[in-house]
C-alpha cells in the first residue's frame, strides 16, 4: 500500500510530514502560494493499495487526501478501475470529488474463490484542487497496480497434484504393501499476505464419505479409505482450503481386490505322499489362480485364505476317508508375508497354487481314488471361498466362491 505525492514544478518548500497510516510511503508535495492556501506542511496524497489480506481476500484501497495546515481549502478527487483475472471489472468509479477539507476514499474486499486465481489489477487518477486560487495538483498520476494470486494446491505422495490411487481392503489395515492410507500436503500459496491468519481445511467433494481425514485444520493430513471406488475410475475427490479458497480437486481411485481368475491347471497322477501310490492310486489337480483389481490388473502377492465350509457327500463314503485325509488341508492360506500351519508362499509373482488331492495311502478309502482315467464318478463336494487381505479363514474381502468337487479320479473347481 502506498500514498504517492507529486511536487509542484513552480515552487517547493522543505517540510517534515507524518503519514496517517505508517504503511504508506510518502513523497513530499507543496503547492504554490498564489493565495494563502498552502504552506510547507501541505501534502497531497494518492492512496493506492492492492494487497492480499487473507487466504481468500484481496483488498483494494483507493483515494486522494490533502493534509497539513491548509487541508480544509482543498477538494480531493479520484477515478479508478479494478479488474479480476480475465479482465472482469469488479469495481470502477468515473470520478468523485470530496467536499473541501475531506478525503475521497474507497475500500473493497473481494474473494478469489469467486473471481479465481491469477492477476488482479487496478489503475487510478488522483487530483487535489484549491478554489482559493484555482489550482490543481495531480499526485502520482497515473497509478497502476497488480497482484498475483495463486490458488492453494495439494501435493500427493511421490510429488505432483494427482490423480492418486490407494487401497480399500474391506476395513482391514495396511496389508502386504497395499496401503489403505495416503499422506496429502496442502500448499497455502499465500505469497505476501498482510496480516494473514489463515484457517485451513480439508473436505471431500465427490463421494465425501469415501475417505476420512486425520486432521481437517492443518496443512497436512492422512487420508484413510472407507469404501472402494465404483470401478476403474477416479470417482473420489478432496480439496484443501485456505479461508474457504479451495485448491483444485484431487481425484482419487480407491482400488480393491474384486475377483479371482483361474490362470491354468494341471493334473498329476499318483501324487507324492503315499508309500506306494502307484499301487493304491490317486490324483493331484493343481489350480493356478491370480487375483485382480478394479482395473483388471493382476495383483502382486496379497495374503489370501481359503475356506471349505459345507461338505456334501455325493455317494456313500467310508468313515475317515476323503477330505479328512487331504494332504494339503481344507483351509489354506497363501502369503509371502506370514508363516504358520497351512500357510504357503505364492507360486510366482502373480499366482498362487491350490490343490485338490485324493490318494489312497492304504486300502481304506471308500470309494477308492484312482489314477486319472476320464471317469465321471463324483464322491464329495464342498463350498470353497477365497478371501483376500487377511489370513484368518473366512475373513477379508471375498474374491470368489466355488463349488469344489472330488471325483474318484480327478477334482474340479
Amino acid at each position: 500500500m502506498s500514498r504517492i505525492d507529486s511536487k509542484s514544478a513552480k515552487k517547493s518548500f522543505s517540510f517534515c510530514a507524518v503519514s496517517l497510516w505508517s504503511v504508506f510511503a510518502l513523497l513530499g508535495s507543496n503547492t504554490p502560494a498564489y493565495a494563502q492556501c498552502s504552506d510547507g506542511s501541505t501534502l497531497h496524497l494518492a492512496i493506492a493499495s492492492l494487497t492480499r489480506t487473507g487466504g481468500n481476500t484481496v483488498t483494494y484501497d483507493i483515494g486522494t487526501e490533502t493534509t497539513g495546515d491548509y487541508a480544509a481549502d482543498w477538494q480531493n478527487y479520484v477515478d479508478f478501475s479494478e479488474s479480476a483475472p480475465g479482465s472482469t471489472v469488479m469495481h470502477s468509479n468515473s470520478g468523485t470529488w470530496s467536499s473541501a477539507g475531506q478525503e475521497v476514499y474507497y475500500s473493497y474486499n473481494d474473494q478469489p474463490s469467486v473471481y479465481g486465481p491469477g492477476n488482479y489489477s487496478a489503475s487510478s487518477d488522483h487530483e487535489a484542487y484549491a478554489s482559493c486560487y484555482g489550482y490543481s495538483i495531480y499526485p502520482g498520476n497515473p497509478v497502476g497496480l497488480s497482484l498475483a494470486v495463486t490458488q492453494p494446491t495439494v501435493t500427493v505422495p511421490g510429488g505432483g497434484s494427482g490423480p492418486y490411487a490407494f487401497w480399500y481392503l474391506g476395513g482391514y489395515p495396511n496389508t502386504d504393501n497395499y496401503p489403505i492410507t495416503a499422506n496429502f500436503t496442502g500448499n497455502p500459496n499465500l505469497g505476501t499476505c498482510s496480516g494473514c491468519n489463515p484457517v485451513y481445511g480439508w473436505q471431500g467433494v465427490d463421494r465425501p464419505g469415501a475417505v476420512s481425514f486425520s486432521s481437517t485444520t492443518s496443512t497436512s493430513t492422512t487420508l484413510t479409505s472407507q469404501t472402494a471406488s465404483y470401478g476403474a475410475v477416479y470417482d473420489v475427490s478432496v480439496v484443501f482450503t485456505v479461508d474457504g479458497f479451495s485448491s483444485p480437486e484431487v481425484m482419487i481411485n480407491l482400488n480393491t481386490p474384486v475377483g479371482l481368475t483361474l490362470a491354468s491347471s494341471n493334473q498329476v497322477s499318483n501324487p507324492a505322499g503315499c508309500s506306494n501310490p502307484s499301487v493304491y492310486g490317486g490324483y493331484d489337480n493343481q489350480f493356478y489362480y491370480y487375483e485382480y483389481d478394479l482395473w483388471n490388473y493382476a495383483l502382486a502377492p496379497l495374503t489370501t485364505n481359503e475356506s471349505n465350509d459345507v461338505y456334501t457327500d455325493l455317494t456313500t463314503i467310508g468313515a475317515g476317508s476323503w477330505h479328512y485325509s487331504s494332504a494339503w488341508g481344507d483351509d489354506s492360506v497363501w502369503s509371502n508375508y506370514v508363516t504358520g500351519s497351512n500357510v504357503y508362499p505364492w507360486a510366482n509373482s502373480y499366482e498362487f497354487l491350490d490343490h485338490i488331492i485324493a490318494y489312497n495311502c492304504s486300502a481304506g478309502w471308500t470309494p477308492p481314488p484312482v489314477q486319472p482315467a476320464g471317469l465321471n464318478s463324483p464322491v464329495q463336494s464342498a463350498t470353497q471361498q477365497f478371501h483376500a487381505a487377511d489370513q484368518t479363514t473366512g475373513q477379508g474381502i471375498s474374491v470368489n466362491d466355488y463349488i469344489q468337487t472330488w471325483y474318484t479320479d480327478h477334482g474340479t473347481n
